[in-house]
């Protein structure tokens, strides 16, 4: 799957996130949009997904408190 093209940081949407480790071990990262109720593993959800990109590169993702250092996640 190709990334979607940062365009324009002005329009950036305020995303929380959290991982999740499923029962296999795995770590997925899930995405939920401002004023949006539902919560998408990233790569599964495009509109979700450019967001994620969008705050990423903005660094204004709501990491939940037990995250204290963000730059080793990726």
């Amino acid at each position: 799957m190709k990334a979607p093209q940062i365009k324009n940081l002005q329009e950036i949407t305020p995303i929380k996130a959290k991982i999740v480790r499923d029962p296999a071990g795995v770590c997925r990262i899930f995405c939920q949009r401002a004023k949006r109720k539902w919560w998408f593993e990233l790569g599964q959800h495009r509109d979700t997904d450019i967001a994620f990109e969008r705050a990423m590169a903005a660094g204004t993702i709501g990491w939940p408190a037990k995250i204290t250092d963000t730059a080793k996640l990726f």
